[in-house]
């Protein structure tokens, strides 16, 4: 009887089709999560940013606040007449808020002009008006546009919907 041998033959190194293959599957792979990460990212910094909104929101609310509960007198707006900057006494001396190069400014009559919002939160536009009251300080009602600038296109202005602050007098005293 005779014997047969069988030899596998060693194979070493890869076929060209199986190297192609396992680059396929790797840049497919390192794609899927570098998408991954930027969405993760992308998504962390808009939140950043909506926080700021957020924030910076509240802090004019109570910041004019307190201005409009010690105020004396309100010299603009008057009612039935909006504006675009909100000017009020007390203590003797004139406070004026007021939009300019997307920022909320205050400025008293007796020092230089102070931002109160910070560069990353831009007003595009800002209404203060005086709604007609019989309190000698009428209610004041401020509709502001934010925005900020998406953090992947810095030349892109993303616009949040109008929000409206009001402040009432009685609220203050």
């Amino acid at each position: 009887m005779s014997q047969h041998t069988y030899t596998l033959h060693s194979t070493q190194g890869f076929t060209l089709f199986g190297l192609l293959l396992y680059i396929a599957l790797t840049a497919t792979a390192l794609t899927a999560l570098g998408e991954l990460t930027i969405g993760v990212l992308t998504l962390s910094a808009r939140a950043e940013h909506d926080r700021s909104n957020v924030y910076t929101l509240a802090f004019l609310q109570a910041r004019i606040g307190y201005d409009i509960g010690r105020a004396e007198s309100i010299l603009a707006p008057t009612p039935g007449n909006p504006t675009t900057s909100l000017s009020l006494t007390h203590d003797g001396d004139t406070t004026t808020y007021y939009v300019d190069e997307g920022r909320l400014w205050i400025q008293n009559a007796s020092s230089s002009p102070e931002a109160l919002t910070t560069e990353d939160v831009v007003i595009s536009s800002s209404t203060f008006e005086a709604m007609s009251s019989l309190t000698p300080k009428p209610s004041i009602r401020m509709t502001v546009q934010t925005g900020i600038y998406d953090p992947l296109r810095p030349d892109i202005l993303i616009q949040y919907t109008p929000t409206v602050l009001t402040w009432y007098p009685y609220a203050y005293n």
